[in-house]
């Protein structure tokens, strides 16, 4: 079953978190991974922060490691822009205004995905505002 990713879900791995587990069991079990390149510009974001917090320089050896994780994991996912068509679900989907606006564009993103797919698009979030919000929109939440 296709899966759409947020960012919440990759970064729990990159970071170790006590959910990494979890999110690698999900991300094994499929192979139709898509997201919002968002995905990837959150993460890169977060994880510069995070190692500012930790007092890592950019050229840290721990560092380059999460970066070539994240090329890594980049690389399994179907990747969608932001773009008009995203845009335009924004406009017409009326209860995407209940969010955060990239957790708007990332259910945009994700309804877009839907359309093309013969399946039920599955979202992969540890993020609960994210989570309620894909399913008021129908969507199944993983993990559960």
């Amino acid at each position: 079953m296709p899966i759409y990713y947020d960012s919440s879900s990759l970064l729990a791995v990159l970071l170790g978190e006590a959910s990494q587990r979890t999110i690698i069991s999900i991300w094994e079990s499929d192979s139709q991974r898509n997201a919002s390149i968002l995905l990837e510009a959150e993460a890169i974001v977060a994880l510069r922060r995070v190692a500012g917090i930790s007092g890592l320089t950019t050229d840290s050896p721990r560092l380059k490691a999460r970066f070539q994780e994240l090329e890594t994991y980049l690389g399994g996912v179907v990747l969608r822009e932001v773009d008009r068509s995203v845009i335009n679900v924004l406009r017409n989907t009326p209860e995407l205004a209940n969010c955060r606006s990239s957790d708007a564009l990332h259910l945009a993103t994700a309804l877009l995905f839907q359309q093309q797919l013969d399946e039920p698009l599955r979202i992969c979030s540890l993020d609960k505002r994210m989570r309620e919000q894909a399913l008021k929109l129908k969507f199944k939440v993983v993990p559960e």
